[in-house]
């Protein structure tokens, strides 16, 4: 009867509404992870010297000495793929697994990509392959471009060109022959003829552009300027505040899509616009700003990290805590190290070498234990 009881918290416990929390776990000078489940016992019994995030129901895990790659299911079952030796591709940009049923991996130093029933969607055959976004992918083989698409097909592009990036809402960068950037659509039209230094990829409808002066401006998805090139540096516009941070006669300052400017005066310390808000140093301490230049947090805090998720990280002397948009503090600094949410839970230290993971409410999801956790996924 005992033996029944304890199964059945151990059901309950990793499994919230129909979902299923596995939290990458290494201990101190430990050459290994492990998955653990919100119960505190392991996943599954492999181990692992590398692990990702898991992604689509899968998690990119490399095992030992060999350096051999496999996707898992959250069981640890290896999805089966045809391609005998493989790598993810794309680590370095961030891009981890996979993406609209898509992953990108590398072998033989090729790019290709397989699907989630582990399918080769695209031979590893190409010198370079985009990240898919929305079902589309660029990619190079030789001196040859090419569209590629979810369903295996692909598409050569006539354009001269000497490079490609991936799509952002529908258009990718392109490098012409004489060194100046343009943009075509997933057709393969061109849509803004390569007439710019370099460009940015298009967050909040809008990119930025540099014009062959070095003047940083911004444009829209028809290829519209909206705001001439007149920065000497400038970032990505934010989706919420739609405000970015600019450089202008060596000084920072904000600007909003309407071209509006929002002074920092006395900040001596500038963050990006972030869920709606930037942080900024003024005199000895941090706060954040609106997209008006209203401070949500007077700079009263020693240190402060960017919103994710809601929520802020802060530091009163040597603690962190968290903070919420509304600019109240939810979590109290207690914290010697944090790491930012995702999915809903956060990393945080309590002393040198001692990790938990806490909920939006500061409630324990793993008590603080000698080892360092990674970002937790949260599985339907």
């Amino acid at each position: 009867m005992k033996l029944f009881v304890l199964t059945l918290l151990t059901l309950v416990s990793v499994s919230t509404f129909g979902q299923k929390i596995l939290a990458p776990f290494q201990k101190p000078m430990a050459k290994q992870w492990i998955f653990i489940l919100q119960d505190g016992s392991n996943a599954f019994e492999t181990k692992y010297s590398t692990i990702l995030p898991f992604s689509e129901g899968y998690a990119a895990v490399m095992s030992g000495p060999a350096r051999t790659w496999a996707f898992i299911d959250p069981s640890g079952n290896e999805l089966s793929t045809p391609l005998k030796r493989w790598e993810p591709a794309g680590l370095e940009l961030g891009e981890k697994g996979f993406h609209g049923g898509l992953a990108r991996i590398m072998s033989l130093r090729k790019f290709g990509c397989i699907n989630t029933k582990g399918e080769v969607v695209h031979e590893p055959t190409y010198d370079f392959m985009s990240a898919f976004v929305d079902g589309i992918a660029t990619a190079k083989l030789g001196r040859e471009f090419f569209i590629l698409k979810a369903n295996g097909s692909s598409q050569k592009l006539s354009t001269p060109m000497v490079a490609i990036k991936r799509f952002s809402d529908g258009l990718a960068q392109f490098k012409s022959p004489d060194g100046l950037f343009g943009l075509i659509n997933t057709k393969g039209e061109v849509i803004v003829e390569p007439t710019y230094r370099s460009m940015g990829f298009f967050f909040d409808g809008v990119a930025w552009i540099k014009d062959t002066d070095g003047l940083v401006g911004y444009i829209d998805k028809t290829g519209t300027v909206i705001i001439k090139p007149q920065y000497e540096l400038a970032g990505n516009f934010d989706p919420i505040s739609h405000c970015t941070r600019v450089r202008k006669n060596r000084s920072w300052l904000y600007v909003s899509r309407s071209g509006q400017e929002i002074q920092a005066d006395n900040a001596t310390s500038f963050g990006d616009f972030s869920e709606g808000f930037a942080y900024l140093r003024v005199e000895n301490g941090f706060g954040f700003i609106d997209k008006e230049g209203k401070w949500l947090v007077e700079p009263t805090y020693s240190q402060v990290k960017p919103f994710n998720e809601g929520m802020a990280a802060v530091q009163i002397g040597r603690v962190w805590g968290f903070i919420n948009t509304k600019g109240e503090e939810v979590i109290p600094p207690t914290f010697v190290a944090i790491r930012p949410f995702k999915n809903g839970y956060a990393a945080v230290s309590t002393q040198r070498d001692k990790w938990g993971i806490i909920d939006k409410d500061g409630k324990w999801l793993f008590e603080p234990r000698f080892g360092t956790f990674k970002d937790v996924s949260v599985l339907p």
